[in-house]
C-alpha cells in the first residue's frame, strides 16, 4: 500500500501552467500582475486533446485591454512548457480563441494501470 498520493493529472497539469505563467511574468513576457487560478477542463471534441485550460482568456481580462491577447498568452506559456516537456505529454499548445490544449503520452497513460492497481483502493 501507498502512503504517498500521486497528484491527479489536472492538479500537475495547472502546476505546470502556473508554474510556465510565473516564469513568463519574471522574464518579462507577461505582466506581473495578479492572475486567475488556473483550471482544467476536458475539451469537448477529441481532437482538441485530452484536456486543455481557458486560462489565457481569464487572465487577458486581469491584464485588459493593454495585456496581450489570449492567444498571446497562450503561446508565451505554451513556449514556457517546450523549454522541459513533462514525459506525460505528447503534445500541447494554443488553440483558438485562447485556449491551450493538452494531449497525454500514451506510453505514460499506460504505465498509470500499474500505478491504479499498487495504490488500489487508496488509489
Amino acid at each position: 500500500m501507498s502512503s504517498v498520493r500521486t497528484p491527479l493529472i489536472r492538479d500537475r497539469l495547472a502546476d505546470l501552467v502556473t508554474q510556465a505563467v510565473t516564469r513568463a511574468q519574471s522574464a518579462g513576457a507577461l505582466p506581473a500582475v495578479p492572475l486567475p487560478q488556473v483550471t482544467i477542463d476536458r475539451p469537448t471534441k477529441v481532437e482538441q486533446g485530452d484536456f486543455a485550460t481557458a486560462f489565457a482568456m481569464r487572465a487577458q481580462k486581469v491584464m485588459g485591454k493593454q495585456g496581450p491577447k489570449p492567444m498571446e498568452v497562450a503561446a508565451i506559456v505554451s513556449a514556457q512548457i517546450a523549454q522541459d516537456p513533462p514525459p506525460f505529454l505528447a503534445g500541447f499548445g494554443p488553440a483558438q480563441p485562447g485556449f491551450l490544449n493538452f494531449t497525454l503520452a500514451d506510453d505514460w497513460l499506460r504505465g498509470q494501470v500499474d500505478v491504479v492497481l499498487s495504490d488500489g483502493a487508496d488509489f
